[in-house]
């Protein structure tokens, strides 16, 4: 959407305390069901004390900007992959998911109700589980071809 957008492009405030404020404007992207707006001040807090570095976030916007479509490379990809898409996204349409899984050879799709551009807590024990299956499965798969 255009307000996850503009607050993608926003240029984080360097100030500490600014920069623990602004993330609930994550809120924007984020799983609207399981957002805490003090939980995201917490992660903000101690990721500003961890790695702050303002132009970071910049300098990963315009890379994405420049890489261009990534359809024919994903063509060419020969491993197993389970794209994982929240239905509630509202930087990376889940037509996106979609459209990655479809154009992935053997690409499988989980698409999650309730999330959005993150990964919320509580679906943790969902993406876990399909994350350990889908690698039982390509493990077996794998074994069988070797």
């Amino acid at each position: 959407t255009e307000a996850a957008l503009e607050q993608l492009l926003m240029e984080p405030p360097d100030n500490r305390e600014e920069y623990i404020e602004s993330s609930v404007g994550a809120k924007v992207w984020s799983s609207q069901r399981y957002f805490d707006p003090q939980r995201a001040r917490e992660k903000a807090a101690a990721n500003f004390d961890r790695m702050f570095y303002s132009e970071g976030a910049t300098r990963q916007y315009a890379a994405i900007m420049v890489s261009g479509d990534r359809t024919e490379a994903l063509k060419s990809v020969t491993v197993p992959m389970l794209v994982i898409h929240g239905w509630d996204d509202t930087l990376i349409h889940p037509s996106g998911g979609e459209a990655t899984a479809a154009v992935v050879p053997g690409a499988s799709l989980l698409m999650l109700d309730d999330m959005g551009h993150d990964l919320p807590e509580p679906l943790w024990p969902e993406i876990v589980n399909a994350i350990v299956n889908f690698g039982d499965s390509a493990n077996a798969h794998t074994s069988v071809n070797t």
